[in-house]
């Protein structure tokens, strides 16, 4: 007599279990048997139980389906394979760009030239307009109806050039599970190499064509589009990344990753960094329903800190227009956590109108609501081209001989900089009833070659700790958590201006503590 296996035993009961009971029976199974000598990916577990019933198959739908992977030449797959109920259990869409090249690997110019990036330009966007065309349909029944779909978290996971030697590509659709489980170079299409030329395109930048021409989608909740570390990927224009934020108007969270670091030109590098700030403000003004924002906008200052930041605002405009309109995305009506890394350059602008150009009155003074933690990576230098800090006065002069990375020694707050922002933080602050937690901090300068594991150690923390807000700072001894209160750790004896306590008392109330810690104690 054999014994009978777990998949007869459940064919013979499937019929008189509930949904819900099948439903946790089904999170338990393995996706994947062992895999063998001779196969890399095994098969998965998981068909043989949808096989059983109705309520079997609704269950294992329900798991696969809640998060899939998919790439831009998969989409028809997607049309045929993601129908009726199955469009109801996807949870979160993970999608990846190629962009391929038929060239061979050895004929590969050393940069991309104008007609391959116009090519890669309106594949770019392409691929944006077929899958939200796709996702559009989703969102009406066979008569043209609106009907209700579940949210959609969207996640851009991956921009790639591939090139491929004249081989048939055969794309397959993925679920999460299976990605995470396997080597995900086996997402990227046979015959292609995701880091081959690569460097061929660092210097060119992905631009989004009419993107007024994209439907609007009401499904989509959460956008993600964060490059994953150690991953070759090409560099998107800002401006085109904000384009897409227009057309989610129920999103709820956004995750994003833009780069403010085109080295080559300053010119275009200022132009990118005004443009983008232009774009969002249109997005400042669509999506009401925003509750988190975490936006990192990479900008690497000088590591030889002898050497004078780019100055990266326009001549012709000298305001710092990003500063301007991060602000007044910020003040979203139901808007409760923001943070903003890099680290990213700032001016006072982004908490508080310093501006000329800007008329304040009192009723259009800057008011966030609804805002409970706010967390900046702050970047040592300044958007018009000079230092938030300086060399601690208490410090010898670096040998620059001994210094192998540069000379990096700026961690004394300079006063003709950094007091601006800290009262234009003030009077935000001032302005922000619900605030619990504001953070500001200036990490050490360190160049992108250096692979560090979480976050580099600090020139400069502050922290404003509201009513009820149980929290150390950096380096508070434990049992001083109480109590609304500021609390700056910072390098020596260094204070702020008199009139940096002044504004902060006023806005957040006369008896708010007000604390020092040196960061090398």
């Amino acid at each position: 007599m054999t014994m009978a296996t777990g998949l007869e035993i459940t064919k013979c009961s499937g019929a008189r279990l509930s949904q819900e009971l099948i439903d946790q029976i089904a999170s338990y199974l393995d996706r994947y048997a062992e895999a063998s000598s001779h196969s890399k990916k095994p098969a998965s577990n998981l068909p043989a139980y949808a096989c059983i019933s109705r309520k079997w198959q609704l269950s294992i739908e329900r798991r696969t389906f809640k998060s899939l992977i998919i790439n831009n030449t998969e989409l028809p797959d997607l049309a045929k394979i993601v129908v009726g109920h199955r469009r109801h259990f996807l949870v979160q869409m993970n999608y990846d760009i190629f962009l391929t090249v038929n060239s061979d690997r050895s004929s590969n110019p050393k940069f991309e030239s104008d007609e391959d990036q116009k090519v890669n330009n309106a594949t770019f966007t392409q691929a944006f307009k077929d899958l939200f065309q796709q996702l559009k349909s989703w969102e009406t029944d066979n008569e043209g109806r609106q009907i209700q779909v579940r949210p959609l978290t969207l996640c851009l996971r991956k921009l790639q050039t591939l090139h491929v030697n004249h081989h048939d590509n055969e794309q397959t659709l993925r679920t999460a599970d299976e990605d995470e489980d396997f080597d995900s170079s086996d997402s990227e299409p046979e015959g292609g190499c995701p880091c081959c030329g690569e460097r061929q395109y660092k210097d060119s930048i992905l631009r989004l064509m009419s993107p007024q021409d994209l439907p609007v989608l009401q499904q989509v909740s959460v956008f993600i589009a964060y490059n994953l570390p150690f991953k070759p990927s090409r560099t998107v224009e800002p401006r085109s990344m904000a384009a897409l934020l227009t057309k989610f108007p129920n999103l709820e969270a956004l995750y994003f990753m833009v780069d403010d670091n085109e080295v080559t030109d300053l010119h275009v590098a200022q132009t990118l960094r005004h443009e983008f700030a232009q774009a969002l403000l249109s997005v400042s003004v669509a999506p009401k329903t925003l509750r988190g924002i975490q936006l990192e906008l990479h900008h690497e200052s000088p590591s030889n800190q002898d050497d004078i930041p780019r100055n990266i605002l326009l001549l012709s405009r000298p305001t710092d227009h990003l500063s301007v309109s991060l602000r007044k995305l910020s003040c979203q009506p139901f808007l409760t956590h923001l943070s903003l890394n890099g680290p990213i350059l700032i001016s006072p602008s982004l908490f508080w109108p310093c501006d000329t150009t800007e008329t304040l009155s009192s009723t259009n003074l800057p008011f966030w609501p609804n805002l409970l933690h706010l967390g900046v990576y702050l970047n040592l230098a300044t958007p018009s081209g000079s230092w938030y800090f300086e060399r601690n006065p208490a410090e010898p002069v670096q040998d620059a001989s001994m210094d192998i990375f540069g000379r990096s020694y700026r961690t004394y707050p300079n006063d003709e900089t950094i007091t601006p922002l800290l009262i234009a933080m003030g009077r935000a602050a001032g302005r922000m009833p619900a605030l619990k937690h504001m953070s500001v901090v200036a990490p050490k300068t360190m160049p992108r070659m250096i692979i560090t594991f979480g976050p580099p150690s600090a020139v400069f923390y502050f922290d404003f700790y509201g009513e009820g807000f149980t929290k150390r700072a950096t380096f508070e001894k434990p049992g001083n958590e109480q109590g609304p209160r500021v609390v700056f750790t910072v390098t020596g004896n260094w204070r702020p201006a008199a009139e940096v306590e002044t504004v902060w008392r006023k806005a957040r109330g006369r008896g708010i503590g007000w604390k020092f810690i040196d960061r090398n104690c």
